[in-house]
């Protein structure tokens, strides 16, 4: 799609008041919009508690009583609430994750039906949803996956990690991890994957540089490096994107030791920089994402 025809979509849309109902429609004009059923089941014993889920769930406009796509049953007796989404699940599964950071959530019982639950991009299915392409997903979870049969890649596999534990809680299993490995330190040789593939992962790193000269030196001529990144603004609330030259300098100087975090903060100009700087070849962008839309799509070809 054309920066103009976006352009114009945007403007249709600007006045939707509903964030999650705005991207829903700007997804339908853009064509990225996909079916996907989820259900939820929210319960604890306090019924302030539960009150307060309701509260936090209606602040983040995931459930917006008015809006055809969500049904929300709401039994108060019993202190549980109930969401079906029959269409866009999406801004469902950011309200989870408020929930996951909840201090009290050992306390609160979440369970989601995991039929049909993944969260596509049209846009990257375009390039790497082949059956004949070898390439490996960094970073995720099950309910994160994009969907795109791959090697999945993490730190670790075990199953004491926290995310782990609720990915566990909520969803009664988790993602099996093919290969152990750091993201920056990838045990794969030289020119030997068609793709990398992340979403919200780049990020974590603290020096991206050598992030990006790890995926690129393992994937083939004409291979890609597809990337959702979180926008700085619409993710994180941060009006502010992390310098060049900040990267530059971190590059030359040893990294701390490593903790997770968000080590830095991007918006699609400061990437498309960053891109530049490494001499990539960037193929397709897109602002926002077709996924979540709370960040921005940058393909990468070699």
């Amino acid at each position: 799609m054309t920066n103009k025809k976006l352009e114009i979509i945007n403007k249709i849309v600007w006045w939707i008041p509903i964030r999650s109902l705005r991207n829903t429609v700007r997804n339908k004009l853009r064509g990225y919009y996909s079916k996907l059923k989820l259900k939820i089941q929210i319960s604890t014993k306090d019924k302030e508690k539960f009150l307060d889920i309701i509260s936090i769930l209606k602040e983040n406009d995931a459930l917006i009583l008015s809006y055809p796509q969500h049904k929300l049953h709401s039994k108060t007796n019993k202190n549980t609430i109930i969401i079906k989404s029959y269409y866009d699940g999406r801004c469902i599964l950011g309200q989870l994750w408020i929930l996951w950071h909840r201090d009290d959530i050992d306390d609160i019982e979440i369970k989601a039906d995991t039929k049909d639950f993944v969260h596509r991009s049209n846009l990257l299915d375009t390039y790497l949803d082949n059956k004949d392409l070898k390439g490996i997903e960094i970073g995720t979870v099950l309910y994160h996956s994009l969907g795109i049969k791959s090697i999945f890649i993490d730190h670790t596999d075990s199953l004491d990690m926290l995310y782990r534990k609720r990915e566990i809680k909520t969803f009664g299993k988790a993602l099996k991890i093919d290969v152990v490995a750091f993201g920056d330190d990838l045990p794969f040789e030289d020119n030997s994957l068609d793709y990398v593939l992340t979403s919200h992962v780049i990020e974590h790193f603290y020096d991206p540089i050598k992030t990006l000269k790890e995926w690129y030196r393992v994937i083939k001529q004409g291979g890609y490096i597809a990337m959702i990144v979180p926008d700085k603004l619409r993710n994180d609330n941060n009006p502010t994107s992390t310098s060049l030259q900040e990267l530059i300098d971190r590059h030359s100087s040893p990294a701390p030791e490593w903790y997770d975090s968000h080590h830095a903060q991007y918006d699609l100009e400061s990437m498309l920089e960053l891109c530049k700087y490494m001499n990539f070849n960037v193929v397709e962008t897109q602002d926002p994402d077709d996924r979540y839309g709370n960040g921005f799509t940058i393909i990468i070809q070699k």
